[in-house]
């Protein structure tokens, strides 16, 4: 892996994440699930990376999702910070990274996201709320697949 490319990616991936997220999302909003690319990109770097860059990458990403939301920050960030440390903790597995690997990484780190956020700020409908973390853990795990395969080929050099 050239660090030159892994550094680009990791600077640029959450924003073009961002971008996803702020334009694409609703379009693609399937039974009421909305995807989120932020924490596909978080979930699918963090098989490249070490956990303090996976830590860095989820903190970066909680910024910029909170700011799109335009809420309080602090729930976001700590969550997807979280997410990323737990997903740069999945390098002391020994996983070899493949594309169920990704899959699996992207619903188990937006389900841990989703009900730490669940714990720091508590929605109105819990029942809704668990139900939609549910199918975007799904979602998030077909969406982590393309997102693999496109890292894997920037990131990994033959």
């Amino acid at each position: 892996m050239r660090a030159w490319r892994y550094w680009f990616v990791a600077i640029v991936g959450p924003y073009i994440a961002a971008a996803f997220q702020q334009g694409l999302a609703p379009r693609f909003t399937f039974v009421g699930i909305v995807p989120d690319f932020l924490l596909v990109f978080v979930a699918v770097f963090a098989l490249f990376s070490s956990r303090p860059a996976a830590t860095a990458n989820g903190f970066f990403a909680g910024l910029l999702e909170g700011a799109l939301a335009g809420v309080n920050l602090t729930h976001y960030v700590l969550s997807r910070t979280l997410a990323g440390f737990f997903g740069g903790a999945a390098s002391a597995f020994n996983f070899q990274p493949n594309m169920g690997v990704a899959a699996l990484m992207a619903a188990a780190l937006t389900a841990i996201s989703q009900v730490l956020l669940f714990f720091l700020a508590p929605p109105s409908g819990i029942g809704r709320f668990l139900g939609d973390t549910i199918g975007a853990a799904m979602y998030n795990g077909v969406l982590a697949i393309p997102v693999y395969a496109l890292l894997r080929r920037i990131l990994v050099t033959p």
